[in-house]
């Protein structure tokens, strides 16, 4: 018996994978809190929709209902959220998140220790470099 617990063990110790994580669920809002000067802040993440493309899942965030501006009694209903306009999904771990400029944030989910890759890229050519440690 101890000999089939040992071996039992060892197989699994040697059969373990990574934790595939997921940047959101879809199924849940997720709120955030942050900090504009003084003031604080929060936002949702709240998956609205969503579509397949292939093997890729775009899912989009909700929309706000915003005023156009202070002075008018003008509503966009289709303003997206600051952070998150939509999201794509990729089969091999890579989510690609839009803002309402169309820029677009890179998070490896896959990645291996010491990798790296640009996470954000400005339009000045400047970048922000991911590294996983």
């Amino acid at each position: 018996m101890r000999t089939f617990l040992f071996l039992f063990l060892t197989f699994q110790y040697f059969n373990t994978e990574a934790q595939n994580y997921k940047l959101i669920d879809p199924l849940r809002e997720n709120h955030f809190k942050y900090k504009v000067f003084y003031e604080n802040r929060i936002s949702t993440i709240k998956t609205d929709s969503f579509a397949v493309s292939g093997c890729d899942t775009v899912f989009y965030n909700y929309k706000l209902f915003d005023f156009e501006n202070l002075w008018s009694s003008c509503i966009d209903i289709n303003k997206p959220n600051f952070f998150i306009d939509r999201m794509l999904v990729s089969s091999n771990g890579d989510y690609r998140i839009f803002n309402i400029n169309n820029d677009t944030i890179l998070i490896k989910s896959r990645s291996a220790l010491s990798d790296q890759w640009i996470l954000y890229r400005f339009p000045n050519g400047n970048y922000i470099e991911a590294t996983v440690s």
